[in-house]
């Protein structure tokens, strides 16, 4: 049996990264094994073409956590990426890289001897993750998020991020608009309880509501009612209720909104949620930030416990 490459299981020169080496008949169970190799390492979360994961189990990986792992060649831990590969005599040999830094000092690396200035803030440079992210990198800069590969990405000109979902509810933020004011009924929420929402209006216009959930998937709840200088939702003397659901047995995070127009808004993007559950075609967050940037809005986020 041939000898594998000189490369191949040789530690990383950087304290910051995390190496992990598979090898198989086929490239795609090389890639997925050099995957398993760091998730066993680092002992944490894993996302892949399904949404969150199991962590270890009395040292050992439960069979559902490795099926996950590989479901297919695209199945990737939150920031890893493949970093060599080789085929010696029928046997495929695979590094993958994880960097364990924080996403400001990844993205400060990618920006090392780039001329920078500071950019007009816009909804993600107001949030908590983008604040962190620009301390560390020195410079307030604008990004954009996106949807690819059912995974969340921050991405700032050529330099493109996973990011995991904790790091993604650092996106949900307060907000108190210029036209319109948002209040809840209570702080903390936990399932059956009612939710109601109390809105404040000071200028004649069209008022709409959406909520993001913990995943980004994005719904309206009411499109385009005239406003007016206070309201409720749901209405007074309607038989319609919020009644808080929580089927994932943790505490979950979500962000309502409401948004003030001087005319109607096009709200097409995004699907009514008075009916139906929101499935993977609302991951729509992406849009509703480019809306926001040019509107005026408030929000609050909301704690539902178990």
């Amino acid at each position: 049996m041939a000898a594998p490459p000189a490369w191949f299981s040789q530690p990383s020169s950087n304290n910051y990264e995390i190496v992990g080496y598979g090898e198989a008949a086929s490239l795609t169970e090389a890639k997925d094994m050099a995957y398993s190799d760091i998730a066993q390492t680092l002992k944490l979360k894993v996302s892949s073409s399904t949404d969150i994961t199991k962590k270890v189990h009395n040292g050992q990986y439960d069979s559902q956590f490795m099926q996950r792992m590989k479901t297919s060649s695209s199945a990737e831990l939150i920031g890893a990426k493949i970093e060599q590969t080789q085929q010696v005599d029928d046997i495929w040999y695979v590094a993958a890289i994880y960097d364990t830094s924080s996403l400001g000092l990844k993205i400060k690396r990618a920006l090392k001897n780039r001329t920078l200035k500071n950019e007009r803030e816009n909804y993600l440079s107001t949030t908590a993750l983008v604040k962190e992210i620009n301390e560390e990198v020195g410079f307030k800069l604008r990004y954009k998020l996106l949807r690819e590969n059912e995974l969340w990405f921050i991405k700032y000109k050529d330099i493109k991020l996973v990011i995991s979902e904790n790091e993604f509810i650092k996106f949900f933020k307060f907000h108190k608009g210029k036209n319109i004011a948002l209040k809840l009924n209570k702080d903390i929420f936990y399932p059956h309880d009612n939710m109601k929402f109390f809105i404040d209006s000071k200028n004649t216009g069209y008022t709409s509501m959406l909520y993001v959930e913990s995943n980004g998937k994005v719904g309206i709840l009411y499109a385009n009612e005239k406003s007016r200088k206070q309201a409720t939702y749901p209405p007074k003397n309607s038989d319609e209720e919020l009644t808080v659901a929580n089927p994932y047995k943790k505490v979950i995070n979500e962000m309502y909104l409401t948004i003030w127009s001087a005319n109607p808004l096009d709200l097409t993007a995004f699907e009514s949620v008075q009916n139906d559950y929101l499935d993977d075609s609302n991951y729509k967050f992406g849009e509703l930030v480019a809306l926001l940037d040019e509107s005026s809005f408030s929000s609050v986020v909301v704690k539902i416990k178990f």
